[in-house]
């Protein structure tokens, strides 16, 4: 399947009807692409890659979106396998902004190194959506680290909906600040399906937090979280749940 490594000293953008894919042939494991700004990077809406094991045997692959200064993620991934484990989207920026809303600028065509942000610092987004349909088809990782004057913090603006996965998934936050839970809810809109769920692994730094109206529910996956230093912090109707334990 082979790997595929575009790397930017400064920005970069997957624009357009772009596609990079590294798909296993009838038998083996997905390939690698790896897609890394030193500052800035966009996948917009329309843009895809894909990963895809083989379609007789073979796991999917490994798909990396990087920007080690801002990043805003639409675009599409395709990590599935037929016949073998999903593979995994890792995405690594600073602060990073997971909702409803595209926030933090946009790239519309041009030269991205001749782009530059409003306001420092800046605050990576990824599409509830993006997410949800990546889930689809690979386990996601998000990983944040703490540069300049962003803390590395991910904050959760969006209702997830693990209903049609017919598996269960894992989402992976790891954040070099804080994992604020403000609204929305991790949930299955079907209770009666007996296969979809999402494991939930939240790392933070430096606290946890789940607000009013908050539900982070692993249905069928399981949900654990950690604080390194600082505390983890349920209010109102803030809650954790899910049917194994």
């Amino acid at each position: 399947a082979g790997r595929v490594n575009i790397h930017a000293d400064q920005s970069l953008a997957l624009h357009g009807h772009s596609r990079i894919g590294a798909d296993a042939g009838v038998d083996g494991k997905g390939g690698e692409i790896l897609v890394v700004a030193e500052k800035n990077a966009w996948f917009t809406e329309s843009a895809r890659m894909s990963a895809r094991g083989g379609s007789l045997s073979g796991d999917g692959g490994f798909i990396e979106f990087s920007g080690h200064e801002y990043i805003n993620v639409n675009g599409q991934v395709d990590i599935n396998s037929v016949n073998g484990k999903a593979g995994i989207w890792y995405i690594d920026p600073t602060d990073i902004a997971i909702s409803n809303t595209d926030s933090g600028g946009s790239f519309t065509g041009g030269n991205p190194k001749t782009w530059t942000l409003s306001g420092t610092p800046a605050t990576s987004s990824i599409h509830i959506s993006t997410l949800r349909n990546a889930l689809n088809t690979a386990d996601v990782i998000i990983s944040t680290n703490s540069a300049a004057a962003s803390a590395g913090n991910i904050t959760w603006n969006g209702n997830l909906d693990v209903n049609g996965f017919n598996t269960i998934r894992s989402l992976t936050l790891t954040a070099d600040g804080a994992i604020n839970f403000q609204s929305g809810n991790i949930y299955d809109s079907d209770l009666n399906t007996l296969t979809d769920g999402v494991n939930i692994t939240a790392t933070a730094g430096t606290g946890i937090t789940i607000a009013d109206n908050v539900g982070v529910n692993g249905t069928l996956g399981k949900v654990n979280l950690t604080a390194t230093t600082g505390d983890i912090t349920m209010t109102g109707l803030g809650s954790i749940a899910n049917a194994q334990d």
